[in-house]
């Protein structure tokens, strides 16, 4: 087509507008070719090319880290909002925590941890029978006896009272009190000790009361020979007892002829008992069984005797300053010695 027809009939185009539409007409022009140049730019797969896209695109990149931030706190205000707190341990929770470690692990430390290294600082005597405690305080669990005059390694910890001592290398805790230095096995009697024990005991603690049977006969006087004749109800219990358990039985047996039921060698967990070093004299009642008591304790150092222990109180050689101390309650009648004076003897 020539150059006169195509103008010819872009003026008939022109004509066939409207006046609105020839207003529009120069604008819809210019945004076609705009349009066109854009579409010309872009390559093929739809990614925009070109200094501006190329602008734009850091620009986008530059704030991809602070939404990313923002996504993340709320996600862990969400969090937090979604987990309940937890609660903190009151002080009983955390003992009850320890008991149950100390009965699956054996023992609770000092400071309550259950995998330190057990290091011995030294040796010490046990002057009573002792409950091995698996935490220093009264009612902890009990792994066994440490049997009067055993020796055993301390670590050196006291806490509440107890110490800790190592048995069969586990941790265990003991009363302080009832350890020393000294085997008192080895410690001989003074006279002075006896007569001690026997003018202290009206001024005993517990064992002092009128239930201790203070109205004594007479029966007690410190230092008095007793017989050395065997018994007439009999010397069968005499069989495996060392010479001082027989002393103090035929002492006893003619001085109080009516107790006529002895106990003497036989199997028990502590050692005094298989070893002959102990007798126990069973007793009709109260009264007299402190009589007996109090006697034993007046003539220590003569009959070589180390420990009496009747109606649940003790008295040792190595603590009788102390007088009569209560001990803690075992069960029965037998095992709070109210039916019997026990009696250790040094072998």
């Amino acid at each position: 087509m020539g150059y006169k027809a195509r103008r010819a009939r872009r003026t008939t185009l022109t004509e066939r507008l409207s006046p609105y539409g020839r207003k529009l007409a120069p604008g819809l022009v210019a945004m076609a070719l705009v349009t066109g140049a854009a579409v010309a730019t872009m390559p093929h797969d739809g990614s925009a090319t070109g200094p501006a896209a190329t602008q734009a695109v850091p620009a986008a990149s530059a704030s991809q880290p602070g939404a990313n931030q923002h996504r993340e706190e709320r996600a862990n205000r969400s969090a937090e909002r979604t987990t309940p707190p937890t609660p903190t341990p009151t002080p009983e929770d955390q003992q009850a925590l320890l008991e149950r470690q100390a009965q699956q692990h054996g023992s609770i430390s000092a400071g309550g941890s259950l995998e330190r290294q057990l290091v011995s600082k030294g040796k010490r005597w046990a002057t009573a029978d002792l409950k091995l405690r698996v935490a220093p305080r009264e009612g902890a669990a009990s792994k066994g006896l440490l049997a009067t005059g055993t020796r055993i390694d301390v670590t050196g910890i006291t806490d509440n009272g107890f110490a800790e001592v190592i048995h069969e290398g586990v941790a265990r805790w003991v009363t302080a009190s009832y350890l020393s230095e000294s085997n008192p096995a080895t410690r001989t009697p003074s006279s002075s000790s006896s007569s001690s024990g026997g003018s202290s005991s009206g001024g005993s603690s517990s064992g002092g009361s009128s239930s201790s049977g203070e109205s004594s006969s007479g029966s007690e006087g410190s230092g008095s020979s007793g017989s050395t004749a065997p018994c007439p109800s009999g010397s069968s219990v005499e069989q495996g007892l060392v010479a001082n358990a027989i002393k103090v039985h035929r002492d006893v047996c003619h001085r109080w002829p009516q107790l006529t039921s002895y106990g003497g060698v036989r199997a028990d967990s502590m050692p005094e008992h298989p070893s002959g070093r102990a007798l126990d004299i069973m007793i009709s009642n109260n009264a007299t069984g402190w009589e007996v008591a109090r006697y034993l304790r007046a003539n220590a150092g003569r009959l070589g005797i180390s420990q009496v222990i009747f109606d649940q109180q003790i008295w040792t050689v190595q603590r009788s300053g102390e007088g009569w101390r209560m001990m803690e309650d075992r069960g029965g009648a037998t095992a709070n010695h109210r039916d019997h004076v026990h009696v250790t003897v040094y072998g």
